[in-house]
């Protein structure tokens, strides 16, 4: 199960010829490998793109996103603007635009 970033997921809802065939084929990749899924504070932001709940978790059933819960130490980092545990496992597939992205 790999955690995957905010920059990756709004990339795959997005019309950006730039990030999104990289974004999309990440995810892709990554659910072959074992699966993805998101946190509550991954959730929350990327949330603020959508109109409503319905329409995010439609978005991210199409991904085959799992909705994880968030471990306590994972918690600290994130307030801290620290990277979120298992983030990194996708960084040498490409950029990293913030702390946290894969």
């Amino acid at each position: 199960m790999l955690l995957v970033d905010t920059n990756v997921l709004l990339d795959s809802f997005t019309d950006d010829e730039r990030w999104r065939p990289w974004s999309e084929r990440a995810v892709a990749d990554a659910v072959v490998a074992g699966g993805v899924g998101i946190n509550p504070i991954i959730y929350a932001e990327a949330s603020l793109t959508f109109g409503d709940a319905e329409t995010l978790d439609r978005s991210l059933n199409a991904l085959l996103v799992e909705r994880l819960p968030l471990p306590w130490s994972a918690a600290f980092g994130a307030g801290r603007g620290g990277p979120i545990g298992g983030t990194a496992a996708l960084a040498g597939r490409g950029r990293r635009r913030c702390p946290t992205s894969i």
